[in-house]
């Protein structure tokens, strides 16, 4: 949530993108250029700073000042006086810079606010289409505060703005803005996770005999109250003896809920409910569960503070990598493995994993001949894949096991960081249509290209 008033959470803000990190994650990173002029708004433009602007919408009531006492340095900082608020935002913002797509950038300023405020990345590509990155929430200081975000711009971008915005009633300052370019620290080294999620009984019969081969030990994410089922899903799943072959052998055992619903539907109750049945079920068989699997790649800020009481960490079916820069223990980002998936596609996910000592987490589902199911790999093919990750050199590691190597190398607030949600805001100057009461952002992965809040997207 942006405020503490209860702000409506807009929707279609591409979120997969955006990624933060705090400020002793780059502290020993060389200095670049600052983007920004007039970074510190002591050049007077009249009303306001030189190569700064301002902008609202929505039902409240901003004023926009440019003082000239109790800045964080210097003598000029800019205000917002938010008096009235029902929905939307106001932002001071300064002219868009140049920037490159795929590159690290790291933004920080100094604020002073009365209530919850939101940082967000508008980028600009060559036409002149926009797109947007939530960068993370600001909470309330009555003393200058430094707040910092790093992010990647997203493909095509070639230019951008920040905007630190309030959506509340109550006050905001802003000072001392930096944008530059950095080079994150990296892990040590690059890691591999195979997943399974639901516990199809061909996983048993065909996937693991290929893994044993090579050695390697997979996590799977199994529906509790589903269990050996032959009609839950078009494909019989694992009895709990089959479970138990592959827990013997070193396999990792987590939760897939307990009957395979989109948890962010649910009441608190039944959310609940769905985490504890099938995490007390599941530890009496497997001991040792700690992770969730969220079924249809399904979540929303709720799901993620519930998860978090009940779990060590949290898988989602966002596409991505697992970097040192945009680490979360509860949006655990995954490559997603379908039925016209190329074996050429699997060995660039391990040649980029390698190249930026990513952990590379590598989702299945089913693995037989259905040809009619896209979520199903033929034998064939995934014995292709587990050879191109054997001659990868990479190491495979449960998911328990990735976090056990990875944590220790994070400062402890990136280790056990929660995504927050996204907050409501509009490019400056164009109208925009109001979210409905109590809506939010629904992730639904692997495919964002409908948006956040598809939740029919690719994904089970």
């Amino acid at each position: 949530m942006l405020s503490e008033a209860g702000l409506r959470l807009v929707k279609r803000v591409f979120l997969s993108a955006a990624v933060l990190c705090p400020v002793q994650c780059l502290a020993a990173q060389p200095e670049a250029a600052n983007l920004i002029s007039n970074p510190s708004v002591e050049t007077s433009g009249g009303s306001a700073p030189a190569g700064w602007m301002h902008d609202s919408y929505g039902d409240n009531s901003p004023v926009f000042s440019y003082i000239s006492t109790g800045a964080h340095s210097g003598d000029r900082a800019v205000m917002i006086t938010m008096n009235s608020w029902k929905d939307g935002d106001a932002k001071w913002f300064f002219k868009k810079v140049a920037v490159t797509p795929g590159r690290i950038y790291r933004f920080s300023d100094y604020y002073k606010a009365s209530v919850l405020t939101s940082t967000i990345a508008e980028f600009r590509d060559a036409a002149g289409k926009g797109s947007w990155q939530r960068l993370g929430d600001n909470p309330k200081s009555p003393v200058w505060k430094r707040s910092e975000f790093t992010f990647t711009a997203p493909a095509n971008a070639v230019g951008m703005t920040i905007l630190h915005v309030i959506a509340a009633s109550g006050t905001l300052q802003t000072d001392d803005y930096s944008l530059a370019e950095t080079v994150p620290p990296e892990f040590k080294r690059a890691i591999v996770s195979i997943m399974f999620d639901d516990g199809y009984r061909s996983v048993h019969e065909n996937a693991w005999p290929i893994m044993r081969g090579y050695g390697f030990k997979s996590t799977q994410y199994i529906i509790s109250d589903a269990i050996g089922s032959a009609t839950w899903f078009a494909h019989p799943l694992m009895t709990a003896a089959e479970i138990k072959d592959l827990y013997r052998d070193g396999s990792e055992i987590g939760s897939h809920s307990a009957t395979h619903v989109r948890l962010s539907r649910l009441s608190p109750l039944q959310l609940n409910l769905q985490l504890t049945k099938s995490k007390t079920a599941l530890n009496a068989e497997y001991p040792g569960v700690k992770g969730l699997a969220l079924p249809y790649g399904d979540y929303d800020a709720a799901v993620t503070a519930a998860v978090r009481k009940h779990y060590a960490y949290c898988r989602t079916s966002d596409a991505g990598y697992n970097n040192y820069f945009n680490f979360d223990p509860y949006r655990i980002r995954v490559q997603y493995v379908l039925s016209n998936t190329s074996l050429e596609e699997i060995k660039g996910w391990l040649s980029r994993a390698a190249r930026d000592k990513s952990w590379l987490a590598i989702l299945y589902h089913n693995v037989d001949n259905s040809a009619d199911d896209e979520y199903s790999v033929a034998p064939e093919a995934f014995a292709a894949q587990m050879r191109a990750l054997h001659d990868s050199g990479l190491p495979v590691k449960t998911v328990q096991q990735a976090l056990a190597e990875v944590r220790p190398q994070l400062p402890e607030d990136l280790s056990g960081r929660i995504q927050p949600e996204a907050a409501g805001f509009r490019k400056p100057g164009a109208s925009s249509v109001p979210v409905g009461e109590g809506e939010k952002i629904i992730h639904a992965g692997p495919d964002s290209s409908n948006g956040p809040e598809a939740v029919g997207a690719v994904g089970r």
